[in-house]
C-alpha cells in the first residue's frame, strides 16, 4: 500500500507531478503507470510513504 504525502515536500518541490495532479479530485480515479520514489521504509502491514516522479498511460474515469 502506497500513500503520496505532501509533509514530506520541500519548497519549490511537490510529491505529484503538477500535470498530475491538476488531474486528482475526489469526483475521479486516476489510473496509470507510476514512477515512485520512497520516502519511507517498506514495512508489513503499513502504508509506505512515496512521491511519484512520472505517470504514464494515464487514464481519468468518474468514480462510480
Amino acid at each position: 500500500m502506497l500513500g503520496v504525502s505532501g509533509s514530506y515536500s520541500q519548497d519549490g518541490y511537490s510529491s505529484i507531478p503538477e500535470e498530475l495532479e491538476k488531474k486528482l479530485d475526489w469526483e475521479n480515479e486516476v489510473w496509470g503507470d507510476f514512477l515512485v520514489c520512497p520516502f519511507t521504509r517498506q514495512r508489513p502491514k503499513e502504508m509506505q510513504m512515496i512521491c511519484i516522479e512520472d505517470g504514464k498511460n494515464i487514464v481519468v474515469r468518474k468514480r462510480r
